[in-house]
This record gives structure tokens, C-alpha cells and sequence, in this order.
């Protein structure tokens, strides 16, 4: 509808008021001749009031001034409606020839018709969602931008603005849009869950909480919001309550797939539900509810999702197989291609990999998925020759920081003299481009370790000139800690072990290292809170009961402990020998 067409009412009913005032002090003849001017003010009635008004001879000549200036506004919104109405039919004759075209001809029509009337509220509409669809988000925003101008009371407009930015990665400009959104409905969840989605993308978890408490106060059956608190509170180390929201949230979608409506996306929700419960360690509830979701609905997501828990639980032989019988399913499914040619990667079947990654391209998987994971199989087959130069060539179309961390695994592999260089010159451009540090680092203290003897000035000159770059590596700091172990610098081996947990290492390992040097340092409570940490990170590592039963044993003086502790790590040890 035009934007006259919508305010055309209300500012009739205040000219009509207007004029009741004005005539007031004129007769009811008057009034009566403005009402039938008002019902029709291009019909001859306008200027039969005209002139019953201007005859009158109690009208001042204000008065009669005004009243000329009345009926010329009058005039003129009879026009725009009339205008109105030729806009109404364009837009009509426009819907009738872009039907069946494709988006890019919609898109033109529709501009040339915007170009006529901007303030046309349903050709920006119609806009906005084929530029949507094309994912021209940048273009979208400009149409919302003018449907808020246009209707700056309705929700709807900021709400869509928010999701294109959303899109673009624009998180930060997006929460402002999406507020404005709330304010306008503050009962609407649907911003609510946005707002929720936003702060998870940021890596805000509390605020993210924040606002999936407030939706499910108003909304507690919105399994949408359920599942993404659940994602929030694993991130925070909350299993267990996240483990209760994703049962809920499965609950509320078993419910709701005893009808056939939409079958396919609820069971790709019930996927991504599984995958959740796998990263929240509840690897058995799961896989009953794969088992569950193929026993009643054997279509082609329900066997793709127990391909991905099989692959999570790293049964990679069950992966293969609940993907191909997937890809039975539905031969088109690109994911299941895809994620089969990842599980093929990790059995070492790099042809096979190659050639589903080509077929997931075909049905539309972006390229540069495929591009990169087609790159590590010929590097899995140890052409790193071929790797790096099909690194290098992917890198003049579209450079990434998982291009260089692998250019750099490739040179690292290769006899050149100057791989060292050009490996350092390839992790730091992964740097520049996002990738996470310790992914870079790790690289780094491989590639020293490469370089030099472990046991040279060379080697810890080295890492230290490294530590001064990268300052917050735990793999570097474990590097020369380690060092010191070997010169038995005992004091500067725990000052670099401990330098590396301070900065986020989460290796078993390093804790139990730690506490044996406590431990020869006599002091006892430092080695078994080193030790009982070494337990809790890995519940199934033999070495650390062996060590924390040792502390118990010869520092802490509780047998009744250690004893325990010493029969579980030969349950361990065997269990170990038996694989």
C-alpha cells in the first residue's frame, strides 16, 4: 500500500473535523456540502462547497482565506490518492510479470518501480526478501532502512535489519537493531532469541543466558531458545544443566514429530540436539535418540545423525555406514558427502575422501570447504609438493588462516633450506588472519624442535625469542620447560610449567610433571593438587593415580588413599595392555 494510502483516513477525519469547526460559523448547509465533498473530493460537490462557503456573508475575509486553504489541501490529497491508485495497478502489473523469473529480473522491475515512489511500502518489502534470498544482505538493510522511515512504529523492520548485519557478522551494530526491536514488542520472543543468538556469537555467555531466561519466562515450550541456552551453558562448563535444557528442548520436538509437517527440519533440529548431548558428554542419551529417530523416521537426516554422533564417539567404521545409508536416502545431501570424506580422512582413505569432497561440491557445498579439505588429503597422501602448491594457488583467490597453517605443515615437510622462514612467514599471516594461537603455536614448537637439538643453547635462544612475540604459548613455555627438566633446573622448570597452565594448557601431562617436582621439593600439598587435577582432566589416565597415590603414599600419609589409588591404576594399566 502507498504511504498515502495508509494516512489517507486519518488526515480525512482531521480535515473533517476541521471543517465542522469552520462551519460552525457558517449553517448546516455548509456541513452538509463539505461531508459529500469529503466522501468524493474529485466529484463537482468541491466546488459547489466552494462557493456555498465563500457566498456566505458572516465569513470574515480570514475566514475566507482559510477556507481557500482548506480546500486547496483538500485538492491535493485527492490527487495522491488518485496517484495512490496508479501506484496500486503498477505495483499489481509488476507482481504479474516477475512471477516465475528469476530473483535478479524481480529485483530490476522492482527497482524501476521503487524509482517512480519510494514511499511504496510492499515493492520495498518484496525487495528486501529476493535480496535475502540471494544473501544480499548490504542491499536489504538499505530497503529496511526506508521501511523504518516509512513505518518507524513497526517491530518488524529494525528486527530484519538486526538478522541482515547478524549475517554479515555485524554483531555489535546488529544488538542495536534488535533492542530497538524489543522495546518496540517487548512480548515477542522472536527478538529475544536473536539478541540470544548475537551474544553467543560474541562469546558473551552470561548476557546470552540473560535474555533465553527471559524468552523461556514467556515462551517455556520455544525449543529454539532451549537448545541454544544448552550450547551456552556447555561453553561455560555447565553439563549437567545443559544436558536437562536439550532434553527438554528434545521432549518438546519428540511431541511435536508425531505429525508430518515440516518432518525433515524437525528432524535435523533433533540432529543438532544429539550433537549437542555428545559435547555435553552424554554420549548414551544421544545415541538412543538416533537409534529412536531412525526406528521411526528411517529418512536421510536421522541416519546422518548417527553418523555424526559415530563420528564424535570416534567409532569411525559406524560413521561410514550410517553416512552411506544416508546417502541411499537422499543422494543429493551434500553435508552427508562431506562428512563422510571427513571420516574417510581419518581412516587414511584420502582417493576415496577426495572424491566424496567433489561430490559434496556438486550439490552445493561452498568451494572453499572443499578447496581446503581436498588440499589435507593430498597432503595426507604425502604429496606435499602438490599440497603446498594447491595451497598456494587456493591463496590468490581467497587467502585464510587454515590455508597458511597447512602451507606451512606442507613446508615443513619438504627439504628446503628455507622452510623454517617461509613456515614462520605462513603462520604469522594465519595470525593476522584469526586463527586461533595455539593452533599457530603449537606449529611453531614443532618447527623448533625440528630445527635444533633439544638439549642446545640454540634450541632454548630459540623459544625464548619466540616467548617474547607470543608470550601467552603454553606449548612454547612447555617446550623449554621441559628443557630445564632435561638440564635438572628443577626451579625453572616449574616457573615455565607453571607459566604454561596459567596460560590455558589443559594437559594431564604437564600437571603430573609439575606435581613429581613438588614432590621432590617436599611439598606435599602443591604435588596432590597437581595430581588430583591430572585426574579430574583425564578420569581414565592410569599415570595420574600412579602419581596422586604416590603423593598419598610418601607426603600426605593417608595409605587407606593410596592403596586405592594404586588398584586403580592397575585396573588401568591392564585394561591399557588388553587394547
Amino acid at each position: 500500500m502507498n504511504f498515502w494510502f495508509h494516512h489517507y483516513p486519518f488526515a480525512t477525519d482531521c480535515w473533517y473535523r476541521f471543517y465542522l469547526s469552520l462551519a460552525a460559523n457558517v449553517d448546516c448547509k455548509g456541513v452538509f456540502v463539505l461531508a459529500n465533498a469529503l466522501i468524493d473530493p474529485a466529484c463537482g460537490t468541491y466546488w459547489k462547497c466552494h462557493d456555498v462557503l465563500l457566498n456566505q456573508r458572516r465569513i470574515r475575509l480570514h475566514m475566507k482565506v482559510g477556507v481557500l486553504l482548506v480546500f486547496v489541501i483538500t485538492g491535493i490529497l485527492a490527487l495522491s490518492r488518485v496517484y495512490a491508485n496508479t501506484i496500486v495497478e503498477d505495483y499489481a502489473s509488476c507482481v504479474k510479470r516477475i512471477a516465475g523469473q528469476p530473483n535478479s529480473f524481480a529485483i530490476k522491475e522492482l527497482s524501476e518501480l521503487i524509482a517512480k515512489d519510494f514511499r511504496f511500502l510492499d515493492s520495498h518489502i518484496m525487495r528486501a526478501r529476493l535480496y535475502s534470498e540471494e544473501h544480499k544482505w548490504s542491499e536489504a538493510i538499505e530497503d529496511y532502512k526506508t521501511l523504518t522511515v516509512l513505518q518507524p512504529g513497526v517491530y518488524l523492520w529494525p528486527l530484519s535489519h538486526g538478522r541482515c548485519l547478524s549475517n554479515l557478522g555485524r554483531f555489535r551494530e546488529a544488538l542495536e537493531y534488535f533492542n530497538i526491536a524489543h522495546r518496540l514488542c517487548p512480548g515477542d520472543v522472536s527478538d529475544m532469541r536473536d539478541l540470544e543468538c548475537c551474544y553467543i556469537s560474541l562469546g558473551e555467555w552470561e548476557k546470552s543466558l540473560v535474555w533465553s531466561k527471559m524468552g523461556l519466562d514467556l515462551a517455556p515450550d520455544d525449543k529454539y531458545l532451549r537448545i541454544d541456552r544448552g550450547y551456552t551453558l556447555r561453553r561455560l562448563g555447565r553439563n549437567n544443566e545443559a544436558i536437562v535444557e536439550l532434553c527438554a528442548a528434545r521432549d518438546l520436538l519428540w511431541k511435536e514429530l508425531s505429525s508430518k509437517e515440516q518432518m525433515a527440519d524437525k528432524v535435523q533440529l533433533m540432529g543438532r540436539i544429539s550433537e549437542e548431548l555428545c559435547a555435553a558428554h552424554a554420549n548414551e542419551l544421544a545415541s538412543d535418540l538416533a537409534k529412536a529417530l531412525i526406528q521411526k523416521f528411517p529418512c536421510a537426516e536421522s541416519f546422518y545423525t548417527l553418523g555424526k554422533i559415530r563420528f564424535e564417539s570416534s567409532e569411525f567404521e559406524e560413521c561410514l555406514q550410517a553416512f552411506t545409508a544416508s546417502i541411499r536416502c537422499d543422494p543429493k545431501l551434500a553435508k552427508a558427502y562431506f562428512d563422510r570424506g571427513t571420516c574417510l580422512m581419518k581412516v587414511h582413505r584420502f582417493k576415496e575422501a577426495i572424491q566424496d569432497y567433489q561430490r559434496a561440491r556438486c550439490f552445493g557445498t561452498p568451494s572453499d570447504a572443499v578447496d581446503l579439505q581436498s588440499a589435507r588429503c593430498v597432503f595426507g597422501l604425502e604429496d606435499y609438493k602438490g599440497a603446498y602448491s594447491k595451497c598456494m594457488e587456493l591463496m590468490k583467490l581467497r587467502p585464510s588462516a587454515d590455508l597458511n597453517i597447512l602451507a606451512s605443515d606442507c613446508l615443513m615437510k619438504m627439504d628446503r633450506s628455507d622452510r623454517f622462514v617461509l613456515a614462520e612467514k605462513h603462520l604469522a599471516a594465519a595470525d593476522a588472519q584469526g586463527a586461533r594461537s595455539r593452533r599457530t603455536n603449537v606449529r611453531r614448537a614443532t618447527n623448533v624442535a625440528i630445527r635444533y637439538p633439544a638439549g642446545s643453547d640454540e634450541f632454548v635462544a630459540a623459544v625464548t625469542k619466540l616467548l617474547q612475540d607470543h608470550s601467552n604459548s603454553p606449548e612454547l613455555f612447555t617446550l623449554r620447560a621441559n628443557y630445564f627438566l632435561g638440564k635438572k633446573q628443577y626451579g625453572k622448570a616449574i616457573r615455565d610449567y607453571s607459566s604454561a597452565i596459567s596460560s590455558g594448557c589443559v594437559e594431564p601431562s604437564t600437571f603430573i610433571v609439575r606435581s613429581k617436582l613438588y614432590e621432590d621439593a617436599l611439598q606435599g600439598d602443591k604435588a596432590l593438587r597437581d595430581a588430583e587435577q591430572a585426574v579430574k582432566l583425564a578420569p581414565n589416565l592410569a599415570d595420574a593415580y600412579k602419581q596422586r597415590g604416590h603423593v598419598y603414599k610418601f607426603l600426605i600419609d593417608r595409605p587407606d588413599l593410596a592403596e586405592k589409588d594404586t588398584v586403580r591404576y592397575r585396573s588401568l594399566s591392564g585394561a591399557n595392555e588388553r587394547r
